[in-house]
């Protein structure tokens, strides 16, 4: 890491999604949204589109350090946000370069609806021991909540349980996304230790993908601006929604 004075901007490091429907093509434009500098690391390869993902590479080490050398020598961001992490070894290689003084949101990604034969057996283990405890906001679905904690959540109390069970493993604070749950209330559930509250939503009609990599993006150029962090959670979240009925 370079010793240049901190500034305003993100780095993203996800996903290359050729649709441009998520990964690091949808940072771009949540950044763009929020008027947020952001400098991306292209941590795999991905051939997908709105049906699926197809195929998925992890990017080559030797490719990691360029990139973040690049950026490293340039500055020190405000804010990182992590997105598709395809093998146990990027997380360390991670681990071993992040400063510790610049929050992490952290959007984790360990299977997908198409399979999971691109990803890591290891991954998930590997989050947690070199990960986690760097984490300063965790953004989970409710399929990943569930493979963090082994339980279904299936009721608010359920939800909440997990929530502390997550912060148990070291992340300061988790947002646990309700879009993956049944009928039109969505409830995203926030917990840092100090203070919980759930976010509401209506389930618009239509299909969206890239609403978590907006959601976490977002989040991480609110806190990049100075909001704290439950300020930037309540922003990101109007974000998202209004980027959604926009989209009708």
């Amino acid at each position: 890491m370079s010793d240049h004075s901190p500034n305003s901007s993100v780095w993203s490091l996800a996903g290359n999604d050729p649709f441009a429907g998520a990964g690091i093509q949808a940072d771009m434009r949540a950044a763009a949204g929020t008027r947020t500098t952001l400098r991306t690391l292209i941590t795999s390869f991905t051939a997908q589109n709105d049906y699926g993902l197809l195929a998925a590479e992890a990017m080559h080490r030797t490719w990691l350090d360029q990139q973040w050398s690049a950026l490293a020598a340039m500055e020190t961001p405000a804010a990182y946000k992590v997105g598709l992490l395809l093998q146990a070894e990027t997380v360390r290689w991670l681990a071993d370069r992040l400063d510790p003084k610049v929050p992490l949101i952290l959007d984790p990604v360990f299977a997908t609806s198409s399979g999971s034969s691109f990803f890591d057996p290891d991954l998930l283990s590997s989050l947690h021991e070199y990960l986690f405890h760097r984490v300063a906001l965790l953004t989970p679905n409710r399929p990943e909540a569930e493979a963090i904690v082994g339980f279904k959540l299936s009721s608010d109390a359920e939800v909440r349980r997990a929530a502390v069970q997550i912060r148990a493993l070291g992340v300061k604070a988790v947002l646990i996304k309700g879009g993956h749950n049944e009928g039109e209330r969505l409830l995203d559930y926030f917990d840092d230790g100090g203070q919980t509250f759930f976010l509401e939503a209506i389930r618009q009609p239509g299909h969206y993908r890239g609403t978590g990599c907006t959601l976490s993006t977002s989040l991480a150029c609110y806190l990049a601006q100075g909001l704290e962090l439950r300020d930037a959670v309540v922003a990101a979240h109007s974000y998202v929604q209004a980027a959604i009925a926009e989209a009708h």
